[in-house]
């Protein structure tokens, strides 16, 4: 069906070759929206007595919604005044991502104030089982520790409000920016609640005395306790035990939860009122009732409808409403602000929703709605100073009527018979679907009715899509009727177009749940593999330039239940206009089939009906490619391809900026100059500038990263002098000095234009100006400056010594169908590219990264573990990274008396790497004597165990009844970590506790047993460790298994009780009260007194290099533990406001190439630019709910297609810097140098004698792709 503005339909009838596919059964259906009533109404009191409070700007906050430092970027959180980010707790390990010490800056830098880190994170899987008094170690000796010093590092590099350093550091207090949230949807809280809260609040002061904590962080409120316990409970319980929550936390995740949500916030109050504070009052020296503290929904909306604009404008309304906090849920992705990023640096039009209530300012107004309550509704602001009324609303399928009362009450439009009335819509674009800006679809002057009210219709409303009404004064010239009405587009659903048999409608119902727009109850896509055909048949109401946005998911490839086969690929899909020649189009990896994205084509079209077929190419298997639908937007009258960018800026509607601790902005709107455009320009610029937190603030968005032109309307006193106005590009909510220009402005009684040239990055760019002038407008253009680029290819920048070791694949989606393949991190002597730029002038240049990566760490249910790669970018030799002392583990020479792997289908051999003991022969038996002479092995301990074979001649293991190894792979040489015994059948057999038992004859003495476990059916998690001999006391250790982890033992034998040979008879054993247990293999080794080196050693997660803490350590770094032997190290760079570090988003494939751009600061001449990663180990994954996962992922930057150098400003306008010709890379000899750079888009090639040169680096052609 097609949608439009006017809501018209359109039947496509079905062509004779062409089959309707079927509607599958049992679709969800909850996608769809509410059935509604063709009209609605949408009632807006403006009365200032009426207004509710100042804007809080809640419900921006997110849950995992930052993924990396930097990613994604400061552009796109600053627009949104985000307050509050929830995120995987230090030191975490559940997620790949998100960790809170490395996004923490990130966030607070871009305006927010609040972190909340989920501390139950530590542990591997979801649904945490540790006991209280395990997570209170864990927290105590792993997680605390961990934030204390990154604490102590913020505060060097940032101090304090009292004592500041720079800006951030004087509006944020680390203390209460950063809050633990130790319990999660009601886990880990064993037996009792309340009290494993008051637990986790003792444990973490005990090391953090400044912690500030939330809770109760239920899954819905007043559930998740423990029996007999409910929110009346633990408030009275904390009031008694004076641990009240710093932040009140739930969540509201059902769709009833918007009518439920202010019943909650009301028994909540109550039962604050009706607490006994008696005890928390003696324990605080205070009276009465305390104030209610923050309240947080830090999880809030359902899986559907994250991402889509008319259901989120009713979450976003709701919280305003009741003036707390919330954060959009993780159903998702990490690195996308909870699906409102379509990029790292571009928004999606849920973006641009948030976007706008981020714009919004002054206080809020009543709103009531005709319809349920899960339909229409809205917020809505008054600010007297902009002159300004906005109210943003959506979720409604029909026409609505906005009445906005007692216009005239206010102090704006006293006594206004009209007012200038703008309607902006922002549409559903899919996940990854980037939206440039909202477009107008009303805008004119409305009369103001007798009763002081005014009334827009806006008509052809759909469900899926958010709208922002604003009323500004009318102008004199403006005439009451004249309103212009433009469409957004005409929206084709892919489930209403004709089909092939091989392509099918579907209801797209898969795990995540994303939402997909949809006409009917049941199909909501068409499922497209190879030879499958998609015709849409649209209708053009007049000639033009279209463009046509494609809404489809490709999720080819994607493997989130296996790392390690985990390859999305882009595939074909050819488009034919009516008939005529198909043409291919790359359909980019979207990640998930129902994660949609947008493939933009333009096309001048004439008025009437055409078709276009969509046909798939091969490598498509089925359900791994959706369209969604189409929507067809008319551009411009002449064109057949994308128009140069251009765009205008009113001043009066930008952001006038209240940062750094301002309350008031000394910003207004005026009328009094006449010649002004739109509904007034601006004065005060002068008072207050924006490194002090003043001026305006602009959010430009274009198409790609470049050099563009900015004009501004300004005007200056006629008598004048030395006016100017200034221009700022990346500034944050903090960082405010990021000056690229100053523009003079001549004396002058009349408006004037002045310009200037700045580079902007493709999507989001942050843009500020303050000055001695009034502004009018401002329009950012496109010019031609690429002969201001230079451009390096990334194979071109590889050293010579450095061809063999470092890779470059072929790939269609590289610039020069080639890249250089991710290389690896070293702490010591990683491999690098490198190039040089000789810059015409000391100062700031742009440099713009082409990189991808589709990797991924561990699995999970919903959640597609997608990882960021980060890069050194290190100029002139001059870097920020950590320098360790990385030193080879010392060969350890003791004695091995015996080493079992156990399980091992061949024992008589041993596996490459191990040796057998001095003691044993061979590698596993039962329990008698060896060719040694000393007996050990398996030990049979319950009634009626015995030893059985597998039944396979060529498998040579042992086996007894209860304690087995695996059959599936019997092949010898597998390795002491692969094989293992487990406890078989002894859950069945009633057997408690579960046991895998070995007996070895040793001679009196001290010993060192070490143990290999493994958890691989994640049903083994917490064994208990005995080491038994008579005339001793047992030895026993609990411990947790996640993957592989293995624990020694110190066990001193002198004094235990000998058999007839003189030998003391050690029983190892695990035992377990979970269904089985596993051993890998048991070293029995003698015992040496560690050194005090070796009590300071920590060994690095490849097992063979280690590190001394005891001597000096990097600044800027934290090294502790993850766990008992398991080195953590923390990166303080994360902390820091200069660093070469950057990280990059994930691309979801090798062969899509993002953007980044970094700012370098370069001297004059040449600079030597060195590109590596400094890290030899990145994340972990595997663990369990009661374990971390301790399984380390090896370090690599991200592959690199290019590197694009720019000017961040051209101080001359119209005239361009020269370029001396010694851009090359330094290894290469003058008579036969290869220039990299690539100017005004030729290759220039300079030598002496010019000569041929060939890259010898290794090249692979990637299989897949």
């Amino acid at each position: 069906m097609k949608k439009a503005a006017l809501c018209r339909a359109v039947a496509v009838a079905a062509a004779a070759v062409m089959a309707v596919g079927l509607v599958p059964a049992g679709s969800i259906t909850e996608a769809f929206a509410a059935e509604n009533s063709p009209a609605a109404t949408l009632t807006v009191d403006l009365d200032p007595k009426s207004n509710t409070g100042d804007i809080v700007h809640g419900a921006a906050g997110f849950l995992y919604g930052v993924s990396s430092e930097g990613v994604p970027t400061t552009n796109t959180i600053v627009p949104l005044k985000s307050k509050i980010l929830v995120t995987k707790g230090a030191v975490g390990t559940e997620h790949p991502y998100g960790d809170a010490l490395d996004v923490a800056k990130t966030f607070l830098e871009s305006g927010g104030q609040q972190v909340q880190m989920y501390n139950s994170n530590y542990y591997g899987v979801f649904g945490v089982t540790a006991t209280m008094d395990r997570y209170c170690e864990d927290l105590v000796n792993y997680i605390c520790p961990a934030v204390v010093a990154w604490k102590e590092a913020w505060n060097e590099e940032h101090g304090t409000p009292d004592n500041p350093k720079d800006t951030i550091g004087a509006v944020i207090d680390i203390d209460e920016a950063i809050v633990y949230v130790p319990i999660n949807e009601g886990t880990p809280a064993g037996f009792d609640f309340a009290l494993s809260w008051r637990k986790y609040c003792e444990a973490i002061r005990s090391v953090d005395p400044g912690a500030h904590i939330a809770g109760p962080n239920s899954f819905y409120y007043d559930l998740a306790f423990t029996a007999g316990q409910n929110m009346k409970t633990f408030i009275q319980y904390c009031a008694d035990y004076n641990c009240i929550p710093d932040v009140i936390t739930w969540h509201e995740l059902e769709t009833s939860c918007l009518k439920d949500m202010s019943d909650h916030m009301q028994r909540f109050k109550t039962v604050w009122e009706e607490t006994d504070w008696t005890k928390y009052n003696e324990a605080n020296g205070t009276e009465g009732i305390p104030e209610i503290p923050q309240v947080c929904f830090n999880e809030y909306a359902e899986m559907a409808y994250c991402g889509v604009p008319g259901r989120l404008v009713n979450w976003i309304s709701r919280i305003e409403d009741e003036k707390v906090t919330g954060c959009l849920p993780f159903w998702h992705q990490a690195n996308n602000l909870n699906d409102l990023a379509a990029s790292a640096n571009e928004g999606n039009g849920a973006w641009w929703l948030y976007k706008w209530y981020g714009d919004m300012s002054g206080v809020t107004q009543p709103v009531e709605s005709s319809t349920e309550y899960d339909q229409l509704y809205g917020v809505s602001t008054m600010d007297e100073s902009k002159v300004l009324s906005t109210t943003l609303f959506g979720g409604f399928t029909g026409d609505v009527t906005v009445k906005l009362e007692n216009v005239t009450k206010t102090k704006a439009f006293r006594g206004a018979d009209k007012v200038h009335v703008t309607v902006e819509e922002t549409m559903f674009t899919g996940f990854h679907g980037a939206l440039d800006y909202p477009p107008t679809i009303i805008e004119g002057a409305y009369e103001v009715a007798s009763d002081g009210s005014v009334t827009v219709e806006v008509d052809g409303t759909l469900f899926e899509n958010a709208y922002k009404l604003t009323i500004s004064r009318a102008s004199d010239d403006d005439e009451v009727g004249d309103v212009t009405y433009t469409s957004s587009g005409d929206v084709y659903e892919a489930e209403d177009a004709q089909t092939s048999l091989l392509a099918s409608k579907t209801d797209a119902n898969t795990s995540p749940y994303y939402y997909m727009s949809q006409t009917g109850e049941f199909a909501r896509a068409v499922d497209m593999p190879t030879g499958a055909v998609l015709e849409y048949t649209i209708d053009i109401e007049k000639d033009g330039l279209y463009r046509l946005d494609f809404v489809y998911g490709n999720g080819q490839g994607t493997n989130r239940g296996d790392m390690t086969s985990h390859d999305p690929v882009n595939v074909i899909q050819s488009f034919s206009f009516d008939g005529e020649e198909p043409a291919d189009e790359v359909m980019k990896s979207t990640l998930w089939q129902t994660m949609t994205g947008i493939k933009s084509i333009y096309r001048y079209l004439d008025a009437g009906e055409h078709t276009i077929e969509i046909t798939s190419a091969d490598g498509i298997d089925n359900g791994m490619v959706f369209h969604d639908f189409l929507r067809v937007t008319y551009i411009s009258e002449t064109g057949d391809s994308e128009p140069a960018f251009t765009r205008d800026f009113e001043v009066e509607e930008s952001d006038f900026n209240m940062l750094v601790g301002n309350t008031d902005s000394t910003v207004s709107t005026e009328t009094k100059l006449s010649g002004y455009s739109g509904s007034g320009y601006i004065t005060g610029l002068e008072q207050r500038s924006v490194p002090e937190g003043g001026g305006v603030r602009f959010t430009v968005i274009v198409p790609e990263s470049g050099l563009y032109d900015i004009d501004m309307i300004v005007h200056s006193a006629e008598d004048a002098a030395d006016s100017y106005i200034n221009l700022y590009v990346g500034n944050t909510a903090v960082t405010l000095d990021r000056i690229v220009t100053t523009v003079s402005v001549p004396a002058s009684a009349d408006w004037q234009t002045v310009s200037a040239i700045v580079f902007l990055e493709k999507g989001i760019n942050v843009v500020d100006i303050d000055g001695s002038v009034d502004l009018d407008k401002m329009t950012v253009s496109e010019g031609d400056y690429s002969d201001a680029s230079t451009t390096f290819e990334a194979e071109d920048c590889i050293p010579s010594e450095l061809e063999d070791s470092i890779a470059v694949v072929e790939s269609d989606g590289a610039s020069n169908g080639e890249y250089v393949a991710g290389m690896a991190g070293s702490y010591t002597d990683p491999d690098y590219l490198e190039f040089v730029y000789n810059a015409p002038e000391a100062g700031k240049y742009a440099l713009t990264v082409y990189h991808s990566n589709e990797d991924i760490a561990g699995t999970h249910g919903y959640n597609i573990k997608i990882i960021d790669k980060y890069a050194v970018f290190e100029v002139n030799g001059e870097s920020d990274s950590p320098v360790f002392d990385v030193q080879p583990l010392p060969e350890d020479t003791r004695t091995v008396y015996y080493f079992v792997d156990c399980g091992d289908h061949d024992p008589t051999t041993v596996s490459e790497g191990d040796e057998f003991g001095i003691l044993n022969t061979v590698t596993d038996q039962i329990y008698s004597e060896d060719e040694t002479g000393y007996s050990w092995g398996v030990e049979i301990i319950s009634d009626g165990e015995r030893v059985e074979s597998s039944g396979n001649s060529e498998d040579h293991a042992v086996y007894t009844t209860y304690q087995q190894t695996t059959r599936d792979n019997i092949k010898d040489g597998q390795g002491k970590e692969t094989t293992f015994r487990y406890a078989h059948n002894q859950y069945e057999a009633g057997i408690e506790p579960r046991y895998v038992a070995y007996r070895f004859e040793l001679d009196p003495g001290k010993y060192d047993v070490t143990m290999g476990m493994s958890n691989t059916w994640g049903n083994g998690t917490n064994p208990t460790l005995h080491f038994i001999a008579d005339g001793i006391d047992e030895v026993t250790k609990e411990i947790e298994v996640g993957g592989q982890v293995t624990e020694t033992t110190a066990v001193d034998l002198t004094n235990a009780e000998t058999n007839e040979k003189g030998r003391v008879e050690l029983l190892v054993m695990a035992t377990t009260d979970t269904p089985s247990v596993q051993v890998t293999y048991i070293t029995i080794k003698e015992y040496v007194e560690p050194t005090e080196r070796e009590l300071n050693t920590y060994t690095m997660p490849d097992g063979i290099n280690s590190i001394d803490v005891s001597g000096d350590l990097p600044d800027d770094v934290y090294v502790g533990e993850l766990t008992d032997g398991v080195i953590w190290i923390t990166d303080m760079r994360s902390v820091m406001n200069d660093t070469d570090r950057y990280f990059f988003r994930n691309s979801f494939s090798d062969d899509t190439f993002d953007e980044k751009t970094i700012l370098l600061d370069l001297k004059e001449g040449e600079n030597t630019i060195r590109i590596y990663n400094d890290n030899s180990w990145n994340v972990t994954f595997g663990g369990t709910t009661g374990t971390p996962a301790t399984e380390y992922l090896k370090n690599y930057t991200p592959n690199f297609d290019k590197f694009v150098i720019t000017p961040i400003s051209l101080s001359d306008p119209g005239k361009l810097p020269e370029y001396s010709l010694l851009n090359q890379r330094p290894e290469q000899k003058p008579d036969t140098a290869v220039v990299v750079g690539i100017v005004a888009g030729a290759v220039v090639v300079v030598a002496a004698v010019v000569v041929a040169a060939v890259l010898v680096a290794s090249k692979k052609k990637k299989g897949a792709k």
